[in-house]
């Protein structure tokens, strides 16, 4: 395992593997389904938090502080650069929770470590900017002759739908929003409203292609939450080890993404 300033090459599912996943814990929770449904194994370059956009990276208080930003900055250089000595990887999976990264999707005081003319600089959330971050990305990717396509995260709750889930099927007394688990879908969306807006954009702008999970899991009211009474979930928003399997087996999704990849 190579740490964050000492090189990115987290885990590989088989030799030789031709999908790479990279990203914060909005890739590592995809590893396991790709890696179940994708031909030839997936490498995986995740970092907690830090997304996959080259020269920038969230700030916020004493834990996620400069000196983090900094070594994110430093990780994503390291995959790209990397990437280029690994030419069997053709395909790249990025994956990103956004939150920490777009105007006013989360609460506290997220700002944003970039590389401007003056040099890495903290900086006010920029949609913007990160839009051209993305596409600076992309770019860089395809001129290594890779294929790319990112993969939103899957619908959310103000809730860990996970323990709502284990709890309703232990029998036990709960109190939450819905009465089996399921995530609003009218709540959802108003709740992630900037970062569905963002990925909205991504795509009208033809920045990179989008797979999401809203389709899969969601009808015009519900978004599923458990199949055959385990949860999809491990908290409010990311999938559990099973979930991700699941969802994954559900919409094949490792032959998705390489498809949908440009």
């Amino acid at each position: 395992v190579a740490g964050p300033d000492t090189g990115a090459w987290i885990s590989q599912t088989a030799p030789g593997a031709k999908t790479l996943v990279w990203g914060d814990s909005f890739g590592m929770h995809l590893a396991g389904g790709l890696a179940e449904t994708t031909p030839g194994g997936v490498a995986q370059a995740t970092r907690t938090v830090c997304g996959p956009f080259l020269d920038m990276a969230p700030v916020n208080g004493a834990l996620y502080h400069r000196p983090w930003a900094e070594s994110c900055i430093r990780f994503n250089r390291q995959v790209l650069d990397d990437l280029s000595q690994r030419p069997e990887i053709d395909t790249v999976v990025l994956s990103s929770a956004l939150t920490q990264y777009v105007s006013g999707a989360e609460d506290g005081d997220w700002r944003m470590l970039a590389r401007t003319t003056r040099g890495l600089e903290e900086v006010p959330q920029d949609d913007s900017r990160l839009l051209a971050g993305l596409a600076s990305t992309v770019e860089a990717l395809r001129r290594q002759g890779k294929r790319v396509v990112l993969v939103a995260p899957p619908p959310s709750a103000p809730y860990n739908i996970g323990r709502c889930v284990d709890r309703l099927h232990a029998g036990l007394w709960s109190v939450f929003p819905t009465a089996n688990c399921a995530i609003d879908r009218g709540e959802y969306a108003r709740r992630r409203a900037p970062v569905l807006r963002f990925l909205a954009e991504v795509e009208r702008r033809g920045i990179v292609p989008v797979v999401g999970f809203d389709k899969v899991l969601c009808d015009a009211r519900r978004c599923q939450v458990e199949d055959g009474g385990r949860s999809l979930y491990l908290d409010n928003d990311h999938f559990s080890q099973s979930g991700s399997r699941v969802v994954a087996r559900r919409m094949n999704l490792g032959v998705e993404v390489r498809n949908q990849a440009r």
